[in-house]
């Protein structure tokens, strides 16, 4: 009984870490910069990691390596974006590894810690767009089942069982 109580307290607090990122990479991030912050001036956060995440809009691959083109979309308790309509824009996330479009396609939701490198201007739909970029230091992909409802696990009604 005693042991009991005792590993009671350790598995609550296990069930409350993030899913997907890990605690070392966390412990990184500045909690003060939010996207919005990011987006006015990015110059001022170069050197400082953050914690984002979102449904990845496009991936390109370079002999330097991959670019994810990430639609911001805010964080649950758990690290998992939040699947809404809701986005203050886009940023760019940067692998110096091949990130293959096969694995990681359109749609998908991402979440990762980073180093702010600054900006890049680029065309997005014919018109110029300014995205905050960030160098990846690690990243998790989310698979659809996790964005699934589960049912639930117990059911009303009547039944009629027949015996052998």
């Amino acid at each position: 009984m005693r042991l009991f109580r005792f590993l009671i307290p350790f598995l609550l607090i296990s069930g409350c870490a993030h899913q997907g990122i890990k605690g070392e990479s966390v412990r990184l991030v500045d909690k003060s910069i939010t996207y919005s912050a990011l987006k006015k001036n990015p110059d001022l956060f170069v050197g400082k990691y953050v914690y984002f995440g979102g449904a990845i809009a496009q991936v390109r691959n370079t002999s330097e390596g991959s670019e994810l083109e990430v639609v911001e979309m805010k964080l649950d308790s758990s690290g998992k974006p939040e699947n809404n309509v809701n986005s203050e824009g886009r940023y760019l996330a940067r692998s110096e590894k091949f990130l293959d479009p096969f694995i990681f396609y359109a749609g998908q939701f991402v979440s990762l810690v980073g180093e702010v490198k600054g900006q890049k201007t680029a065309l997005l739909n014919n018109m110029e767009y300014s995205y905050p970029v960030i160098a990846i230091h690690e990243l998790h992909l989310w698979k659809p089942e996790d964005y699934q409802q589960s049912s639930p696990t117990f059911h009303f009604g009547l039944g009629v069982f027949k015996g052998f």
